[in-house]
């Protein structure tokens, strides 16, 4: 059995988008690619509400992916600068995520189907 067209299309098109991350970093793990896209569908949202969304999502590992795809990862070094958190203004002991200018960026690279240069 062989791909059609239009699934070899689909399998291009990841791949183009999977190359956006890998010019960010060639070792960026895969989980904090998933990490990056669920935060692109549901900004806002709390640590535990995305964790919930992500499959065997654990909380030490979303914890240190979040870290790294913020503005400093968790050596305290600079991280990616692709989301942010702001203090929930209903719920003081929560945060709330969403992407940053770069990772807004990010995400319409990815989107608008072009290759990286």
């Amino acid at each position: 059995m062989e791909l059609n067209k239009a699934e070899k299309l689909e399998l291009e098109r990841i791949i183009r988008a999977l190359e956006h991350f890998r010019h960010l970093s060639h070792t960026m793990p895969i989980q904090q690619v998933i990490v990056f896209l669920t935060l692109c569908l549901n900004e806002g949202k709390s640590f535990r509400e995305i964790t919930e969304i992500i499959p065997g999502a654990k909380t030490g590992t979303m914890s240190r992916q979040m870290n790294d795809l913020g503005p400093r990862n968790r050596h305290f070094e600079p991280g990616f600068n692709l989301i942010t958190s702001r203090q929930d203004p209903m719920e003081l002991r929560q945060n709330q995520y969403y992407l940053t200018d770069a990772g807004l960026k990010l995400a319409e690279s990815i989107l608008s189907g072009k290759k990286v240069s």
